[in-house]
């Protein structure tokens, strides 16, 4: 009798380890821990498709907060083709009503964003299968809403192709929801980042930035912004 007692336990100890392990598994496999400049990043790779499905991307999410990336899911982007012979904003005025009569108007109260710091999440594109007549796509956020019901600020950083990209470009469609940009680019990989649109420069419903450089090494988009709200990005040739 007390030899089976010992079987069963060092069968339930067996059972419970294999059990930890397989759940360990299971979290790493949710997001990828990386280690940057003595920094521990968690980030993931999420594959976006429009709603053609004949065109996608691969987006790397990633921040210093795990709760950040783990929050996201394909559910949180639109990618819209863009085809040659068309700029991006004509293709986003087809899909997003322009008559908004007010379109300039917010219903929050503006608030001192510059003195605000807030966590980071970083976006970066990280390879693209489209297919013929198409030269880009332009990606549409809608992040994550904050379960804080005060909305707290929070940062989005995105970077372009390195030696490919000269045009930045950012369009606002919400109404509601207050959207910050800040606009850095380099000229050269030796280059220091340089200043296009000081941080933070408030962006109106409707308005369209579009940023050309000839000579261009990489930009860096930063986007302040509370709860879901809806922009739209893109970086090209």
């Amino acid at each position: 009798m007390k030899t089976q007692k010992n079987i069963f336990k060092t069968l339930l100890f067996f059972a419970i380890s294999a059990t930890l392990i397989l759940s360990s598994c299971s979290k790493e496999d949710e997001q990828e821990l990386n280690n940057t400049d003595n920094q521990t990043t968690f980030s993931k790779e999420i594959t976006l498709q429009d709603e053609s499905g004949e065109n996608s991307i691969v987006m790397r999410v990633s921040s210093d907060d795990p709760s950040l990336v783990e929050n996201y899911s394909k559910d949180n982007f639109k990618i819209t083709a863009v085809p040659f012979g068309k700029t991006t904003a004509e293709v986003l005025n087809t899909i997003y009503d322009t008559s908004d009569e007010a379109s300039n108007e917010d219903l929050e109260n503006d608030a001192d964003v510059s003195a605000v710091n807030a966590p980071e999440v970083n976006f970066e594109t990280i390879s693209k299968n489209l297919k013929d007549g198409i030269k880009n796509v332009a990606i549409t956020f809608s992040h994550p809403e904050s379960n804080d019901d005060r909305a707290s600020w929070k940062i989005y950083t995105h970077t372009s192709d390195i030696n490919i990209d000269h045009v930045a470009f950012i369009t606002r469609h919400s109404v509601t929801r207050r959207v910050y940009v800040g606009l850095e680019y380099k000229a050269t990989s030796a280059s220091s980042w340089s200043s296009i649109i000081s941080a933070w420069d408030k962006l109106k419903n409707k308005e369209v930035i579009n940023e050309y450089k000839s000579t261009c090494y990489q930009f860096k988009m930063r986007v302040k912004t509370k709860k879901s709200s809806a922009y739209t990005y893109s970086f090209e040739e």
